[in-house]
């Protein structure tokens, strides 16, 4: 943006995180009573933290050229430039000149900044989530059985004998569970197993992540396997005294395995284990707490019933060093 004479050229439009904006304040010449120039690194968010402005400062008490160099130098940590649905961030070069007795002039000049160049994570443990929908349930049922029994024991000893409705309020739920976790032992579901694994949790853009998913189940009764890369906004909107959880997606890079794949994927038995490889974009939003989220989603479908599903978040940031492999 340009405001009377003065205007802001930069050598570089797009510039890395961690490196030096570059450019010249022009038309200086055109305000020979002016005092100093400040020129400033703006970084401008909606809804996320946003980052303190970088300034250099200069004298124009002895100086009348009619244009001025400068270098600024972004932080290595620099949020990258995103519009979203529900995050933004932009930067931008502004230069302001003092002048005396008048209001100081002003002029911006955009600038996209993208992630730096980053070494990569080492491999570390390998990352893993695994459905735990059938174990939750075993663990809620074991617990709801020991703290049945103990409650009724308790009672007995307390009281020496139990009216026959108090007692069958502790025995029939009991009884109930117990039958529930016989049943679920003697008859598996359609997915007894659902897991995923990738070498490592941290990432950067344009990077391949190699996703292993292992499933264990009916061969008669599992209809496909869905994988997909996402990146995605995340935040929680309220009306009046309940709130709940919206996701946008900015990134999604999705694999079906059905017929013939789903086939070719059959480990033998009742095992399905595939490996698939996803590459990042060149360029993105980084992860950012609960805020920016970038993961794997899996599902199994399971046709008439809850379709068991996995996600495993994934640390992605910065890009990768020209020249590396």
């Amino acid at each position: 943006m340009k405001t009377a004479n003065l205007c802001v050229a930069l050598e570089q439009r797009e510039v890395a995180a961690g490196m030096v904006v570059r450019g010249t304040v022009e038309g200086l010449d055109a305000f020979p009573d002016s005092r100093g120039l400040v020129v400033s690194l703006v970084h401008e968010t909606r809804h996320l933290r946003h980052g303190p402005r970088i300034d250099e400062s200069f004298d124009l008490a002895e100086r009348r050229a009619a244009s001025l160099p400068f270098g600024l130098s972004l932080p290595a940590d620099a949020f990258p430039s995103f519009a979203g649905r529900r995050y933004a961030s932009t930067w931008r070069v502004e230069a302001r000149l003092d002048l005396p007795r008048r209001t100081d002039v002003t002029a911006s000049e955009a600038l996209v900044v993208v992630g730096g160049a980053l070494t990569r994570a080492a491999e570390g443990a390998p990352a893993a989530a695994a459905a735990r929908g059938a174990r939750r349930f075993r663990l809620f049922a074991g617990l709801f059985l020991v703290a049945d029994l103990v409650a009724l024991a308790g009672l007995y000893a307390a009281f020496g004998s139990l009216p026959g409705p108090v007692a069958l309020a502790f025995v029939v739920p009991a009884f109930v569970t117990l039958a529930a976790l016989a049943w679920m032992g003697l008859k598996p579901g359609p997915v007894e197993r659902f897991e995923v694994t990738a070498p490592r949790l941290r990432w950067r853009f344009g990077e391949e992540v190699t996703v292993r998913v292992v499933v264990d189940g009916d061969p008669d009764r599992v209809g496909g396997i869905d994988v997909a890369l996402r990146g995605e906004e995340v935040w929680m909107v309220s009306s009046g005294k309940s709130s709940h959880e919206v996701r946008a997606s900015f990134h999604e890079d999705e694999r079906k395995l059905a017929g013939t794949e789903l086939a070719g994927a059959r480990a033998g038995g009742r095992r399905w284990d595939r490996e698939l490889g996803f590459r990042l974009p060149p360029a993105g939003p980084p992860s950012h707490g609960r805020q920016i989220q970038w993961s794997i989603q899996a599902r199994v479908r399971v046709p008439r019933r809850v379709d068991p599903d996995v996600s495993l978040r994934l640390e992605v940031a910065g890009t990768v060093p020209a020249g590396e492999e």
